[in-house]
């Protein structure tokens, strides 16, 4: 067993505090971790990437928490998790896997580079497992969401690296996603 101090999570207010090189910093480590995740001999996924689960300090860098919800890639999808981070892939394709991962990282980095508050505090909650049932507020709420997520996504500058990255984590389409991988080299080739 490993135990190691780690400063707080990225959970640290309504509004976001972090500076372009922190985020920076975010994104790149989390990018890693995902990659790492995914490469393995049967990939790993999170399922609940969010602030809260991710520690950060300048000098230690990002570091990902909370592994309860995780699971290895094969097995069913989980109903668990935090609702402001799911993918729309949940709704469209009955699934979440690595892809949800990286939407959830995008979506946790809207709340990083200042465009969105942090959902949990500013959000109307709705429970995962009801998106299946025949109540459709559950769906009603999620789909509010992907649509606020959608125009905060939309205004992100393109031409910035990281608003650009974060701009391909919310692809609604998880097929046409950015994969974690790709998203590493990308920061690899940066000078």
């Amino acid at each position: 067993m490993y135990e190691e101090h780690l400063p707080p999570s990225l959970s640290r207010g309504i509004n976001s505090p972090f500076s372009a090189a922190d985020a920076y910093a975010i994104l790149r480590d989390m990018s890693s971790a995902l990659t790492y995740l995914s490469s393995r001999q049967v990939p790993v996924i999170h399922n609940d990437i969010k602030p809260a689960n991710i520690a950060y300090s300048p000098q230690r860098g990002a570091v990902l928490l909370d592994f309860g919800l995780a699971m290895y890639s094969r097995e069913k999808h989980s109903t668990g998790g935090t609702p402001w981070y799911v993918p729309p892939d949940l709704i469209t394709e009955g699934t979440r896997g690595a892809p949800g991962d990286i939407w959830a990282l995008g979506v946790t980095m809207l709340y990083v580079v200042g465009k969105i508050s942090l959902p949990e505090k500013a959000r109307k909650s709705w429970l995962i497992r009801d998106l299946k049932s025949r109540d459709n507020v559950a769906l009603r709420h999620m789909m509010d969401w992907l649509g606020f997520v959608s125009r905060a996504r939309e205004g992100l500058s393109r031409n910035d690296e990281i608003e650009g990255l974060v701009y391909r984590m919310l692809e609604p389409k998880s097929k046409l996603r950015i994969q974690a991988g790709q998203s590493a080299v990308e920061f690899r080739q940066t000078p």
